[in-house]
């Protein structure tokens, strides 16, 4: 009988200082680290059945640039190239992963290429060691706190 096994891991994916971040009007450097930017890989295997997700903090990342990341997993891993599923958590405190001109910049390649890149393929690589036995199951609820963006209430607050 089969066994659901995961294994999880995290690499640091903040950029050095002074790098521009992503998303806003005017360039803005990275001034200080208040929490680190990180990658997170979740591997999952179940039988001969193996995939991997990544999570990374940062606002968005290209079909261009993440195609070269899953390829490069998928080739030291042996993974399917279809079983590396790449995510971000849409943060505008990390730098410009995004090949589109888009009115924000271009991609800063040297980040991409040093730290984003490395870093989530080791990710990857460690998940896949880590995994165990597991048990997984499944919840809902309801929460009526988040929002996606601050509201301005009528008395300007």
């Amino acid at each position: 009988m089969s066994k659901l096994q995961i294994g999880v891991a995290k690499r640091c994916i903040s950029p050095e200082l002074g790098t521009i971040l992503y998303g806003y009007p005017r360039q803005r450097p990275t001034q200080k680290v208040l929490d680190d930017l990180n990658v997170i890989a979740v591997a999952f295997a179940y039988g001969d059945t193996k995939a991997v997700l990544l999570s990374a903090d940062l606002c968005l990342a290209t079909e261009q640039i993440t195609h070269k990341i899953r390829q490069e997993i998928s080739e030291k891993t042996g993974l399917p190239y279809e079983a590396v599923i790449f995510s971000t958590t849409h943060t505008h405190s990390g730098p410009n992963a995004n090949e589109q001109v888009s009115g924000w910049g271009t991609a800063d390649y040297d980040y991409v290429d040093n730290i984003l890149h490395p870093q989530s393929v080791q990710a990857a690589i460690d998940a896949l060691g880590a995994m165990r036995p597991a048990l997984m199951g499944v919840g809902t609820t309801q929460s009526d706190v988040a929002i996606n963006r601050r509201v301005i209430r009528n008395d300007g607050k």
